[in-house]
């Protein structure tokens, strides 16, 4: 591509000067072609530099958006799973509060890639845990652990102090 656009830009100039000169008053048609030939050269290099600073940046797309927190977790309106002094992982990406799914452990019923909630006072919602994150996905896997988006499942989080507190949300 940068090859390409400095090969444009120095045809630009040659043609331009070529026919400028054999034209009577061909001088501004000499002066817009070095114009516009320089334009594409200078594209090619800005280019150039852009592809030089993605080849030193890898991956830089995919570093780390996740500020991932620990946090006890609690709620008044379903039963949190909870091991000794257990803390869950819990972080807001493009303005979604996710948590680690094991909070419902015991609302959970799996196959394969397929989640099944079954949350008390709550219809049964079933997701597909993606491999990673996006935008459309309600529930996906990061390191080994899934993630569930709390507002697909109408739940809220509040932090309060240490904890984070789940609550169901009002409709």
């Amino acid at each position: 591509m940068v090859g390409t656009l400095y090969v444009i830009g120095l045809l630009i100039i040659l043609f331009g000067v070529i026919a400028g000169f054999s034209t009577p008053s061909g001088l501004p048609f000499v002066g817009g072609a070095i114009v516009s030939g320089v334009f594409f050269m200078a594209l090619g290099k800005i280019v150039e530099l852009l592809e030089r600073i993605e080849q030193k940046l890898p991956n830089q797309s995919n570093s780390n958006p996740y500020q991932m927190q620990e946090y006890a977790v609690v709620s008044s309106d379903f039963e949190v799973y909870e091991s000794k002094n257990e803390t869950y992982q819990f972080f807001t990406l493009n303005g979604s509060n996710l948590i680690q799914a094991r909070v419902f452990k015991k609302y959970i019923e799996i196959d394969g890639d397929k989640y099944l909630f079954k949350l008390p006072n709550k219809e049964s919602q079933e997701f597909i845990k993606h491999n990673s994150y996006n935008l459309s996905a309600a529930m996906f896997t990061k390191d080994s652990i899934s993630f569930i988006n709390l507002s697909a499942l109408g739940i809220n989080a509040s932090l309060m102090g240490n904890q984070i507190v789940l609550s169901y949300s009002k409709n």
